[in-house]
């Protein structure tokens, strides 16, 4: 995952994006739930079927980058970005146009947005709690740093013209993604399906391409790893008690493990985006740039923060409130709450969800001249890497 992030060769970049799958096949496959394998072979299908029209996709820039001076076959991104694609307003079967299309369905399904989506939850419940935490943490962000760092710049043009799809797309993810996690009886499940809605949030803020939805974009990226993956990491520590993930069986738990239920509630209101948590601080630029953009994706997509509000506190109230029952009774003697060690893992994250929430301008800082450059010159975007630019001083 390290190196789909540094790399700067697109071969190279394919290499570790492909290459993530193999350890999460492994740690789905082997440590996983009862329908381990059916979640494991859906997900690895997914992702390869996707990547493979990236491939043709890279295959096809390296091929134009031999009209650039010195006529030399490249796979550097750098030489990808000094590229004038061809592009024609209005039509589909222009050469940018496919490229752009083959990138964004590789990383449409990672991400993965409606109506690719459907690997996530399997791949989430079956997974151990690490491969959830990895899953929700990084692995989805491959997909959105791909957007970033192909789609939007490479193809500029294209990307203008069809984000209305990718908006829409992600409003309907957005929604959909809430009313699922509604009616889900098992509290992991729920937790995916909030990661599919989350999810939504990122990619219109991306394809609203202005700095406050890419900013936005940008920050929930990061939030989402923190929320969620504490949300994955909670459930699995009680999992790892009672046994069982079935909201019926709960009740009461707020008496019997006070500590567990104080970060619950905590985590759960990041990822409602409450103010002063970090969820907040990226939904609120998201939105706001969205509606710069398009105010009726941005009339939408604030339903699903009523909607994320529901499906999370009504979680909360059937699982720690009202009287105690079910596992709750029957494991209570055994001791709920929080040990040293699980306390230890969640305090550096529930420290993070208050400071990004609070102090947000600390984490700006290192992406704003990032950002700025990208919206300010995405018709002629450029990428020098720091060794050429020194190599050609000297």
């Amino acid at each position: 995952m390290l190196g789909t992030f540094l790399s700067m060769n697109a071969v190279l970049f394919y290499t570790f994006f492909e290459g993530s799958l193999i350890p999460m096949y492994f740690m789905i496959g082997v440590w996983g739930g009862a329908r381990r394998i059916y979640a494991t072979v859906k997900f690895f299908i997914f992702t390869m079927a996707g990547s493979i029209f990236m491939l043709l996709g890279i295959i096809a820039l390296m091929y134009l980058t031999t009209t650039l001076p010195g006529g030399q076959m490249s796979s550097n991104i750098t030489d990808f970005y000094s590229l004038k694609i061809l592009f024609v307003a209005n039509e589909f079967f222009n050469t940018q146009t496919l490229i752009f299309f083959a990138f964004a369905l590789a990383f449409a399904i990672k991400v993965p947005i409606f109506p690719f989506h459907t690997w996530l939850p399997d791949a989430h419940v079956e997974a151990p709690t690490a491969g959830s935490v990895i899953l929700a943490g990084v692995l989805l962000k491959m997909g959105t740093y791909g957007f970033l760092r192909f789609v939007i710049p490479l193809f500029p043009e294209a990307a203008e013209q069809w984000s209305w799809i990718f908006m829409l797309v992600g409003a309907f993810g957005i929604i959909y993604g809430a009313l699922v996690a509604m009616v889900q009886p098992d509290m992991k499940k729920l937790v995916a399906y909030s990661s599919v809605s989350h999810m939504g949030y990122v990619m219109i803020g991306m394809f609203a391409m202005n700095v406050y939805g890419v900013t936005g974009a940008l920050y929930q990226m990061l939030n989402h790893g923190i929320s969620t993956g504490a949300l994955f990491l909670l459930v699995g520590m009680i999992y790892q008690k009672t046994h069982s993930r079935e909201i019926k069986d709960y009740g009461g738990l707020a008496s019997a493990a006070p500590l567990f239920t104080i970060a619950f509630i905590i985590v759960s209101l990041s990822s409602i985006a409450v103010p002063m948590t970090n969820g907040f601080v990226g939904e609120f630029l998201i939105l706001l740039g969205t509606f710069m953009a398009n105010k009726t994706i941005a009339y939408f997509s604030v339903v699903g923060v009523v909607l994320g509000a529901v499906y999370m506190l009504w979680m909360i109230k059937r699982v720690f409130f009202g009287e105690e029952k079910g596992v709750v009774l029957e494991h209570k003697k055994e001791g709920l709450d929080l040990s040293r060690r699980e306390a230890i893992i969640l305090i550096p994250l529930i420290i993070l969800i208050f400071w990004m929430g609070l102090i947000p301008n600390q984490y700006f800082h290192w992406s704003k001249a990032s950002v700025d450059h990208l919206i300010k010159n995405r018709t002629n975007y450029q990428l020098i890497e720091e060794g050429s630019a020194h190599a050609g001083s000297n």
